[in-house]
Parts: C-alpha cells; sequence; structure tokens
C-alpha cells in the first residue's frame, strides 16, 4: 500500500511499474500461502484484502498515467499543427 508521503514523488510511468510488481506480489504470496492468510502483524487483513488495495493502489497511478498521455498527445498535435504552417 502506498505510503501518503510519497504520494506525489516519482513519474505516473514509475508508479505504475512499481504498483504491477506490488499487485504481483501480492497475488503470488496469495496463492502460495492462501487467500484468506494474513502476515501476523496485520491480523484481519488477509490477502485477498492486501490485494484489493493494491489493486486500487494501481488504479489511481494508472488514471493518473492516462491524464499524462492526454497531456502529450495534446502536446504533440500542437507541434504537428505548428509545423503544418
Amino acid at each position: 500500500m502506498s505510503d501518503p508521503k510519497y504520494k506525489n514523488i516519482g513519474e505516473p510511468e514509475t508508479k505504475v511499474q512499481e504498483e504491477c510488481s506490488e499487485v504481483i506480489k501480492a497475488i503470488c504470496k496469495a496463492q502460495r500461502f492462501g487467500w484468506f492468510n494474513y502476515h501476523p502483524d496485520d491480523i484481519g487483513y488477509n490477502n485477498i484484502c492486501r490485494i484489493e488495495d493494491e489493486m486500487d493502489d494501481l488504479i489511481e497511478a494508472w488514471g493518473k498515467l492516462k491524464q499524462k498521455f492526454t497531456i502529450l498527445r495534446k502536446e504533440k498535435r500542437k507541434i504537428e499543427q505548428a509545423n503544418q504552417r
């Protein structure tokens, strides 16, 4: 799960990569140790909950990357239009 103090640090593409790896890790642990198993320090917070939280983080990161794509596309169109003049 994302630490709030790092929420606005890093590029969106890096965050998507990181969150993808965290989702993969959470799913691997669930498959290995059980969907309803949990870390001893997080009693009641089972692997399904962890995967859902990691997926939420990934969805948020993906949204920010999509916003960056929108900005990049607009910039590209402006450059193309300027070059046509």
